[in-house]
């Protein structure tokens, strides 16, 4: 049982820190990661780059439970902490994270945080910062974006770029405040983990969900991935976002095999919401 349980929030702590963060597993295109790319790049012109955003504002705080059926695996929070200045450029900084209950602590400890510096005028990334520690596990890694030079870069690495990007956070603050059209989808340039991807994020459709919050109004969305790795056969993720300008997120959900107990449902559910109401 303890190993089951293990997986279970394993499994789920990769889907919501990666993904929403969700946007950040494999997706739905192949990885551009030529380095060797001769390619002359045109620096970009990030004054040019303009969205409109009535979605979220600082003091936001989400607060999700993490859920495998009845049990409560932990508690993960998405927050606009302030605005900063960040290359001369005035920048939301939004912090995700996420641990593990007492009871599941005793068995797979999870205390997770990613930051991602997001443009306040053209809603795409400046910096993804990660700090994991799952288990025995711990990765501490960052990647900046120099959109001047043409570059992302690391202490151990640099990538050629020729597009602005949205990381494992800043992708959903993105989709919020774009129109969703039923039947329709979006495609967001994307890099993790030092790899370029194209995701696509399929518009389903509209329907009225409940959760600890009250009943919402929503707009169910699925982001297409190349592979789904851990999650096996079929682990689609979805995620439902309220039907109005904020697009708030309130419920998110995988599937994942845990060998002969089979198919489990694995879910977010959103338990608390503070500020910019």
């Amino acid at each position: 049982m303890n190993l089951i349980l293990t997986k279970i929030f394993k499994y789920f702590t990769q889907i919501f820190l990666y993904l929403t963060m969700i946007f950040s597993l494999n997706t739905n295109s192949s990885a551009n990661n030529d380095k060797n790319d001769t390619t002359k790049y045109i620096p970009i012109d990030v004054e040019q780059i303009k969205v409109e955003n009535k979605a979220f504002n600082i003091g936001e705080k989400l607060t999700f439970s993490i859920d495998y059926g009845p049990i409560q695996a932990g508690v993960a929070t998405m927050s606009v902490v302030d605005t900063i200045n960040f290359k001369n450029r005035k920048c939301y900084q939004v912090v995700s994270e996420a641990s593990s209950s007492k009871s599941f602590s005793i068995i797979f400890k999870v205390e997770d945080r990613i930051e991602s510096i997001i443009d306040s005028k053209g809603i795409f990334s400046w910096k993804i910062e990660k700090h994991l520690h799952e288990g025995n596990y711990d990765s501490d890694n960052y990647y900046e974006f120099d959109y001047k030079n043409n570059i992302a870069f690391s202490d151990k690495d640099t990538v050629k770029i020729s597009q602005i990007f949205q990381d494992a956070l800043s992708s959903l603050f993105y989709l919020r405040t774009q129109k969703l059209e039923i039947g329709k989808a979006l495609n967001v340039p994307h890099f993790d983990n030092g790899k370029i991807y194209n995701l696509e994020i399929k518009v389903l459709k509209k329907e009225k969900i409940k959760v600890k919050t009250g009943i919402y109004e929503t707009i169910l969305v699925e982001p297409l991935m190349k592979s789904i790795g851990v999650f096996k056969h079929g682990g689609n993720i979805r995620v439902w976002v309220t039907n109005d300008e904020r697009k708030m997120p309130v419920k998110m959900t995988t599937k994942i095999y845990l060998g002969s107990i089979g198919l489990g449902n694995i879910g977010a559910n959103l338990i608390e919401h503070k500020g910019f109401d």
